[in-house]
């Protein structure tokens, strides 16, 4: 509140201007005075300072002192005096050690109790939020400049998180960042981040979220350690993502095969058009059965059954290998009884079938292996009592073709699974 009531300006009739006209929310940049500036008239502006170069001489200040109104000047220097004058009166020892003493306190607080001093600005990055209960924890990820409080109370808080696990267990997931070696509660732990994910909270909503979900800001990670997880979530947020393409299909025959009477490789069926069909991703292919496919390889089971029952009844006892010879039919019967009986076939259906060409195994149900672009020809060598073969990417063969180990595309004709 200064202490002028009002401004004369030196004209014959000595016209007075009240103080309220003028606004004083400024300091002279020459000298460091009040600076007057008539509201009406933002051009009209003086020191009020009588010694500076911008003291306007044809105003006159009339100082009421008479009536008991304090002077502006005067009041300042004696306060300023007074301050100085306080300064001066304490031990300057006194005073570095209250200061000492204090911020030991806080930093006391911090180490025992594990909980930081809840002052206006306390937030900065680093910081950790555990929630004890659980061990979860969410680090602040802001930068610095965007944690000063007073700036936009509606301002986000984002908050990465992660899960505290005990040094002594093992890592489940390595491709996970990690920060090693961090002690709460008297134990050892490393924080898992999940940097893909994040929560946001409003400034002035933050504390009233921290009390709901029982955290406490117990440890701050020093800036080095803050820096990698912000940067790595950072790098997964602004990755550039490409359009992948739709999947494509083809449609491919089936062939069927059996051990024909003379051993060696025979037709089952005729070839089931449309039995299968390809789906083309980005990284892998995959094959997937048809239910008219299921059904017709189900009709030609009690065909394959019969045949093997015949072969049991006519095996020469005293063969010196009738006992393998048996056992190895008597199990495709089981596996064959199972497709017809149990429905095992329709596994086929259940799931797409990786297209592997590294791998010769059997497919689920055990009564049926598979070959892509197989030649059959010459013995029957397969493992099961059905051989399946699809035509991937080329024509269909003869019926009596037999499985190369080169195929017609090139690739290796092997057997693959679903297994």
């Amino acid at each position: 509140m200064h202490s002028l009531s009002m401004f004369k300006h030196n004209t014959p009739m000595g016209t007075p201007f009240p103080v309220s006209d003028f606004k004083s929310d400024y300091l002279c940049d020459v000298c460091g005075g009040i600076v007057y500036c008539e509201l009406d008239d933002a051009s009209r502006q003086f020191c009020i300072n009588p010694l500076c170069q911008k003291y306007d001489h044809t105003f006159t200040i009339l100082d009421p002192s008479a009536k008991a109104s304090p002077r502006l000047h005067e009041e300042l220097e004696q306060e300023e005096a007074k301050l100085l004058a306080l300064i001066e009166s304490y031990d300057h020892k006194t005073l570095a050690m209250y200061v000492y003493s204090m911020r030991l306190t806080l930093i006391d607080s911090a180490v025992t109790g594990r909980v930081m001093p809840s002052i206006p600005m306390w937030h900065a990055i680093g910081d950790l939020l555990i929630k004890d209960t659980s061990k979860k924890v969410w680090m602040v990820a802001n930068g610095p400049c965007d944690l000063i409080r007073a700036t936009d109370p509606d301002r986000s808080i984002l908050l990465i998180p992660g899960t505290l696990q005990l040094l002594s267990e093992p890592i489940k997931d390595r491709e996970r960042l990690r920060t090693e070696l961090l002690e709460f509660e008297g134990n050892q732990f490393r924080i898992v981040w999940d940097h893909t994910n994040f929560i946001s909270k409003r400034h002035d909503d933050i504390k009233d979220w921290v009390d709901r979900e029982g955290c406490s800001r117990s440890l701050r990670l020093r800036l080095p350690f803050a820096l990698q997880i912000q940067q790595k979530f950072a790098t997964h947020l602004t990755r550039v993502g490409q359009p992948v393409p739709p999947p494509h299909y083809e449609l491919v025959d089936l062939e069927s095969y059996w051990e024909g009477e003379d051993g060696n490789y025979q037709v089952l069926r005729e070839p089931i058009n449309n039995g299968a069909f390809i789906i083309y991703l980005k990284d892998k292919n995959s094959l997937v059965f048809t239910v008219e496919c299921a059904e017709a390889l189900l009709g030609e089971v009690d065909k394959v059954i019969e045949r093997h029952e015949r072969k049991i009844g006519s095996l020469d006892t005293t063969d010196g290998g009738y006992q393998t010879k048996k056992a190895g039919l008597e199990a495709n019967l089981r596996s064959l009884r199972a497709c017809k009986e149990d429905c095992e076939i329709l596994i086929i259906l259940e799931k797409p079938l990786p297209l592997n060409f590294t791998n010769k195994k059997d497919l689920k149900p055990h009564a049926l292996c598979l070959y892509l672009n197989g030649m059959f020809d010459g013995p029957y060598d397969a493992r099961t009592p059905i051989c399946l073969n699809i035509k991937y990417g080329s024509t269909l063969q003869n019926a009596n073709d037999s499985p190369s180990e080169v195929s017609p595309t090139t690739e290796t004709g092997n057997e693959v699974t679903n297994g």
